[in-house]
Formats: structure tokens, sequence, C-alpha cells
């Protein structure tokens, strides 16, 4: 069965990219939920495929390597999730020159308790992100690849 995609000008997907797209984010799913485990260290193409339930030969045809998966995965984790912490963040902030003091103080508490409990149900997530973010060195070249995608999303938010 084919489904229309939301444009209705846009061409009805085959049951093949549907399968593929799914399998996919079942890629993906895996990698976070290994990650969220272990950490960069703990991530392997193999144990990424295990977890979507493909062989890993079958990894390359969604993803050319390890690191190209991570760097989605950090690009997803940053869109759609810690994305919103931080727009919730810069709200706050625009609105402060018009704010009374207890309506900023009421604003900013309840942006850190979105913050602290998106961080809380996710909180292996964000130890691994926080231990595998580049140290010491902004010279990206000098630092291994498991830094790469993930390792530096903690970096990229810092910057913004």
């Amino acid at each position: 069965m084919n489904i229309l995609a939301q444009n209705t000008n846009a061409p009805i997907e085959s049951k093949r990219e549907l399968t593929k797209a799914k399998t996919r984010r079942a890629l993906l799913k895996s990698a976070l939920r290994l990650y969220s485990l272990e950490g960069a260290q703990g991530m392997s193409m193999n144990k990424v495929a295990k977890g979507a339930g493909i062989a890993q030969p079958s990894f390359y045809n969604h993803f050319e390597s390890l690191d190209a998966l991570q760097n989605e995965l950090s690009a997803q984790l940053k869109d759609h999730y810690l994305s919103q912490m931080r727009l919730a963040w810069v709200n706050m902030l625009k609105d402060y020159d018009v704010l009374t003091k207890d309506e900023f103080n009421q604003q900013c508490q309840q942006c850190l308790l979105m913050i602290f409990d998106s961080a809380f149900q996710n909180i292996a997530l964000f130890q691994h992100l926080l231990e595998d973010r580049p140290r010491f060195t902004t010279d990206i070249e000098n630092q291994s690849s498991l830094n790469n995608g993930l390792g530096n999303l903690v970096s990229e938010i810092q910057e913004e």
C-alpha cells in the first residue's frame, strides 16, 4: 500500500522507500540507545546494525560509515531536541527588558525546569555527550574520530 506524502504534489513513496526509511530510523534509534548506554567508545557498526535487526553489510545501504551515522544523529538531536532547550532560553531572555524581576524569575524557573526535566529523562545520553566532547584543543583534525558528530554536539551548542 502506498502512502501519499504530506504535499499533495509530492510523488507517492514506494514500499521499498518506506522500508528503507524505516530501517534508517531503526539504525538511528539503535545508535542513540547504544550511545546512551556506552558512549562513543561503545559504538560499532556491528552493534548498531544488530540493534536495528539488520546484518552489518546492510548498514552501508543506509550510511557510508559510522561517522556519517553519528553526524546525522548529532544533527537530529540538535535540531529536534537540544534546540528546543536553547530556544526556551532565548525566548526567556528576549523579554528580559520588559519583565518585572518576579516575572523574569518565574520565566527563568520554568525554562530551567524544562531543561532539567529533559536532561534527567535522558541523563545517560547527556552524560556521554559531555564526556565525549572535545577537550583541551579546538583543532578537530588532531582529535579522534570518536569526537566527531556526537562528541562535537555540546561544543557546537556552546559556540551558538
